[in-house]
């Protein structure tokens, strides 16, 4: 009965050592920096805009610049590889869902509570 006390306390050891040295997954990141882009609201001109993001395993933060208009940080946002998801407010709150392309870029519409839509563009940091 000692013996079987002993092996179990034994696996166990194992099974937790195991546990923290096994390599852990980690979120996919969206790269940190700043990205610039264009926002086409509906029926508008078009907006230079730029995103400052910072972005770490445990969090994702956004902020979208976008000159006179003013910035917005960037809320519930929902980061996989091929989409970005987020709102902010701007006056009315914007829903946005962006798909990423080929080039890294992320786009696609910003919908507001009317159901008119723009189309949001970001691209990301330039490499030097």
């Amino acid at each position: 009965m000692l013996r079987l006390r002993t092996v179990a306390a034994t696996l166990v050891i194992v099974a937790t050592i195991s546990a923290f040295s096994s390599p852990v997954t980690q979120a996919q990141e969206l790269e940190s920096g700043t990205w610039t882009g264009l926002m086409i609201p509906p029926g508008g001109s078009d907006i230079e805009i730029t995103f400052e993001v910072t972005s770490t395993p445990d969090s994702l933060g956004i902020k979208l610049i976008a000159g006179q208009q003013g910035s917005f940080d960037l809320n519930e946002i929902e980061y996989s590889e091929d989409n970005l998801t987020f709102t902010f407010s701007a006056g009315q709150l914007i829903s946005c869902e962006l798909k990423k392309k080929a080039n890294g870029s992320f786009e696609g519409p910003c919908s507001e509570p009317s159901g008119e839509e723009g189309l949001l563009i970001m691209n990301p940091p330039k490499k030097d």
